[in-house]
């Protein structure tokens, strides 16, 4: 079954919820209601809506706030999967692996967002 069928029997925009410090629980979607189900989809920051009724300035500072923390979260997930890469393409243990990731975020080797 293809992901386009498979999301079909959902109410679309799949709505998500994050909790603010500062504002509360603040919903929010992604733009792409596909994309978001593909393991080898990156999202961008203008991929993130907020459905919450807020302020223009208020909804700027939550959009930034979000997409902080989701950025992280990415960061962390493909660190962790270029780590695993490495470990096999060069028969590195994790620690070792870890260290050349590290070296090659540090230089620029890698594509940062």
């Amino acid at each position: 079954m293809k992901i386009e069928e498979w999301i079909e029997g959902f109410d679309l925009p799949v709505i998500l919820h994050t909790r603010s410090d500062t504002r509360g629980v603040i919903e929010w979607y992604w733009k792409d209601q596909v994309k978001q189900f593909y393991e080898s989809w990156e999202p961008n920051k203008s991929d993130v809506v907020i459905k919450t009724k807020l302020d223009k300035e208020t909804k700027k500072a939550v959009h930034d706030e979000l997409w902080e923390d989701l950025n992280k979260k990415f960061m962390a997930e493909r660190k962790e999967k270029r780590i695993r890469e490495v470990m096999n393409k060069n028969d590195l243990n994790y620690d070792d692996a870890t260290k050349l990731v590290e070296k090659r975020y540090h230089t620029g080797y890698y594509k940062k967002l």
